[in-house]
């Protein structure tokens, strides 16, 4: 039991640091721990996740879709995957595809900011001005000093 313990906090260490290390934008070691990771618990959505969020960080838009799709087999419940596999499909160009990733994040969790606005742009983009205000006012009324939503909010009246 104390060994199956320890194993879990070790786990938990490689993936804290993995995290800490992408924070710092310190890809390629925390590649590498995410893979050490991967290779003791196959199935870790955080590592699937934070892989393929590097991978679209340095522009490999196919092998990161690839990566956050392994992740949303395991678990399609996942509001930061489904919000980062949108940002590669708007990247694309594929802004129906990315906004219906938004709205599943949002399903799942409607308090995140960056589903919320990122669903608020692309509704913009695509002429739908009365849903992309609510969702700025309500960015706003969650933080006033959400710049980016007020300016945005701003444009569409003008």
């Amino acid at each position: 039991m104390e060994n199956h313990t320890m194993t879990n906090k070790n786990i938990d260490e490689l993936r804290n640091n993995a995290v800490k290390l992408h924070q710092d934008d310190n890809l390629k070691e925390a590649e590498k721990l995410y893979k050490e990771l991967l290779t003791k618990l196959p199935n870790d959505i955080t590592a699937w996740t934070n892989l393929g969020t590097i991978e679209y960080q340095r522009g490999n838009f196919k092998d990161a879709m690839t990566l956050l799709d392994k992740s949303l087999l395991i678990n399609p419940k996942q509001p930061f995957a489904l919000n980062n596999r949108g940002n590669i499909l708007r990247d694309l160009g594929l802004y129906d595809e990315a906004l219906k990733s938004y709205e599943e994040g949002l399903k799942l969790d409607s308090s995140l900011h960056d589903l919320k606005y990122n669903c608020a742009i692309i509704k913009h983009a695509q002429g739908k001005t009365d849903e992309a205000l609510v969702l700025y006012s309500e960015l706003i009324s969650s933080n006033n000093h959400d710049i980016k939503s007020l300016i945005n909010r701003a444009n569409i009246y003008h």
